[in-house]
């Protein structure tokens, strides 16, 4: 819907993303009554979700986002850009934009967390929804005590059995893993990741996507493709994985909890060609190459491969009982 942003002019924003702004200083007055926020870190993202939404609902789109996104931040357009910066310079559009969040889950560290669920687009407040998808968001507490939208990305689909009224309440996981009882530096942590991904890219084209996910992804992972409604579940992310063709990406930035069990990744995907089909069991060899090397023709009336298409991505890793990291969360829109 939007033209993508290029990612190079975005990563200089993307490595200021632990430059927090100053806490604000505290009242003279007397204190406040203990906010709702204030009582696990769970639920204040969760409520700041919500508020987030009811503010889009009740000043736009435009307003709300400047008010909840971190000061340096990113949106996908679907290409990476700086939060802030899109929203000022984007006019207010009449578009009415809701959501809900279904799924959430939080660091032991308090300090990230992520919430996810569906979202419809109105072409005015006053019509129906005419575009629907899921939205995907990562949350970092400030230095003043506030939560604020580090990374906001989301993924179309085809209107799906659940609406956003139809979201009561937010599902979160129940049995995490500890945090490690001494994390590795952040740096380290997040080098981490980026091998990670690289890793992850290596065994995709060795053995395929599906077989790698499995080994890779978490039992109740989330996995979302533009297009497609989420696929929850190692089983059934595997199989979208492998139906998005050929893959490859390059990791950009990875960003962690200050308790090392919980962070994400980012970087340049290109994806959609048609993945390779490993020969069955007592298939024909291929045809070798030809004299000198090149490569047969193909047949007559064969379709000549699809080229890879630029994509992003955002993948969420936590760590295991084992204390393995695994993919919970992963998107490319």
């Amino acid at each position: 819907m939007m033209k993508p942003a290029p990612i190079l002019g975005v990563l200089a924003v993307a490595s200021a993303l632990s430059s927090l702004q100053p806490a604000k200083p505290a009242p003279q007055a007397a204190p406040p009554a203990k906010p709702a926020s204030a009582q696990t870190p769970l639920a204040a993202m969760i409520e700041q979700e919500q508020a987030f939404a009811k503010v889009a609902g009740e000043k736009g789109v435009r307003d709300a986002f400047l008010e909840f996104l971190a000061d340096e931040s990113l949106v996908f357009t679907p290409g990476p850009a700086p939060g802030k910066l899109f929203y000022k310079n984007r006019p207010a559009l009449p578009i009415k934009l809701s959501w809900a969040p279904e799924f959430a889950d939080m660091s032991a560290a308090g300090d990230l967390g992520y919430t996810s669920g569906p979202y419809e687009i109105s072409k005015t407040a006053a019509d129906p929804p005419s575009s629907y998808g899921h939205f995907n968001s990562l949350w970092r507490l400030q230095k003043d005590g506030s939560w604020k939208v580090e990374v906001d990305l989301g993924v179309p689909h085809d209107k799906p059995k659940v609406s956003v009224a139809d979201v009561k309440s937010v599902e979160s996981p129940k049995d995490n893993a500890p945090a490690p009882k001494d994390p590795k530096p952040t740096d380290a942590l997040q080098t981490e990741l980026t091998t990670l991904d690289t890793q992850l890219a290596a065994k995709v084209e060795a053995v395929g996507a599906e077989k790698a996910y499995l080994e890779v992804a978490a039992d109740s992972i989330r996995l979302f493709r533009s297009d497609n409604l989420p696929a929850l579940g190692k089983a059934a992310a595997a199989k979208l994985a492998a139906q998005s063709g050929t893959q490859s990406w390059k990791p950009a930035l990875a960003r962690v909890a200050k308790s090392g069990d919980l962070g994400y990744s980012s970087g340049t995907m290109r994806m959609g060609a048609p993945a390779a089909t490993p020969p069955s069991a007592g298939a024909a060899p291929p045809t070798p190459p030809a004299a000198g090397g090149a490569r047969p023709a193909p047949a007559a009336g064969a379709a000549p491969p699809q080229a890879l298409t630029p994509h992003y991505y955002v993948r969420i890793w936590r760590r295991d009982a084992t204390g393995a990291w695994k993919i919970v969360l992963e998107v490319a829109p």
